[in-house]
């Protein structure tokens, strides 16, 4: 089972459809894509969520293997562009170490913690979220004044919330390979293995929205959506997933959990 059927779920859903019989999608939602929601007026495409994405390795290769990278749309040169908003002016995001040095979104101080992030220990990520991950490696200043923006404005989400692992993956395997995202990164550059991605920033021929439909059509069996999980419990090896949907409540048995999101009450680290 895979709760939620924004573009994490979907493409779980996807991986596991690879080599499980059955998979079911559940979501409280009333249509696939989660943040990603695309209305077309007066021919006009309104995004009412993130509008572009970065097509990286394990993207494209999802979009590979079930046909549709035929319908991504690379951004105009333009929608490089990043502002923040700080002390009441549009400021640009800072996109090179250049900008970055030079930015006034961060002060000196957070400027000379970024110099020993190749210093700072590693540590198991499991669980963290990404202002824990991020305040850990970068420092406090770095989450709130330029990743907090950023993941409202690309994911609608937020930082305290979202897991590091999911938004940030490729900045948790650096540190986990080398022990520093800097020094990650300076690695990756020889790595030749992997699917590749794009390079820039893409988004579908007629929005975001369209295209979390169309990965949901690649599902055996559609998402069970207006479904809400209520409960969740385990015994043995099995799971037991309470929802709540339109026909009232149910109760799920299945052998796996996947998840966007957990619900606090129900988490725990023992049973991820």
């Amino acid at each position: 089972m895979v709760v939620g059927a924004g573009a994490a779920g979907l493409a779980a859903a996807l991986e596991l459809q690879q080599g499980i019989r059955e998979v079911v999608v559940i979501d409280a939602g009333d249509r696939p894509g989660g943040v990603m929601r695309t209305d077309h007026a007066q021919g006009f495409v309104i995004e009412r969520g993130p509008n572009t994405f970065q097509a990286k390795g394990p993207m494209m290769a999802v979009l590979r293997r079930d046909g549709l990278e035929s319908i991504l749309l690379r951004a105009r040169p333009a929608s490089r562009l990043r502002f923040i908003l700080h002390d009441g002016k549009l400021v640009p995001a800072p996109m090179s170490p250049l900008a970055l040095a030079r930015t006034p979104l961060l002060s000196g101080r957070a400027k000379a913690r970024l110099l020993v992030e190749p210093f700072i220990r590693r540590r198991d990520t499991a669980g963290e979220s990404v202002a824990e991950f991020v305040t850990r490696r970068l420092g406090s200043e770095v989450t709130d004044r330029l990743v907090g923006p950023f993941l409202t404005g690309v994911y609608a989400g937020d930082e305290q919330r979202l897991g590091a692992e999911a938004v940030f993956g490729s900045l948790v395997g650096f540190e986990r390979r080398a022990g520093s995202i800097v020094l990650g990164a300076i690695a990756s550059l020889f790595d030749a293995r992997g699917e590749k991605g794009l390079r820039g920033v893409y988004s579908g021929e007629k929005g975001l929205g369209p295209l979390a439909r169309a990965l949901a059509e690649r599902l055996h069996e559609p998402p069970a959506l207006g479904s809400r999980v209520t409960g969740l419990r385990r015994e043995g090896d099995e799971w037991y997933v309470a929802v709540r949907g339109a026909g009232g409540e149910s109760e799920i048995r299945t052998r796996r959990v996947e998840a966007e999101t957990v619900p606090t009450p129900f988490y725990s680290r023992e049973k991820k």
